[in-house]
């Protein structure tokens, strides 16, 4: 039973925002994704865009400049999907997200990321929060600079 509490009132505190109300606050999302793996915590989220990497087939919008930061969220787009909404390569998927204000609805999840030597895993590995998007209603875009 405490761990229905303690999992509601992560989950509930995953709506709460930071002193910028317009934003969602990350640790709280990251701690109800935690709580709830292996599943995922649904939800809308409004975020502000730091960092974009890409790795075939995927671009990551980071909210943190170092997408290892403990308080990062990764946004994980598709390349078929980014294609599908108009875009033809990277500087334009930059320009687009990087700096910008993102509404996301999608489940949040704690996601295993296992460190490679030479091609092969190793043992060490971390967690990242991901959300991953797999249709653009999930996404919009506000140019709002943070």
């Amino acid at each position: 039973m405490k761990k229905i509490l303690f999992v509601l009132s992560v989950m509930l505190g995953g709506c709460a925002t930071t002193s910028d109300s317009s934003y969602t606050n990350t640790m709280d999302v990251i701690a109800a994704a935690a709580a709830a793996a292996p599943q995922g915590v649904p939800g809308n989220y409004t975020f502000f865009v730091k960092a974009i990497g890409h790795s075939h087939p995927f671009f990551y919008l980071n909210t943190e400049e170092d997408y290892r930061d403990q308080r990062d969220i990764t946004i994980v787009l598709p390349e078929p999907l980014l294609i599908q909404m108009g875009f033809k390569n990277t500087p334009a998927v930059e320009q687009y997200f990087l700096h910008k204000r993102i509404k996301v609805s999608g489940v949040a999840k704690r996601e295993k990321i296992v460190f490679s030597h030479d091609g092969k895993p190793s043992s060490k590995y971390y967690y990242q929060t991901h959300i991953l998007i797999e249709q653009p209603e999930q996404l919009s875009v506000e140019d709002i600079q943070g």
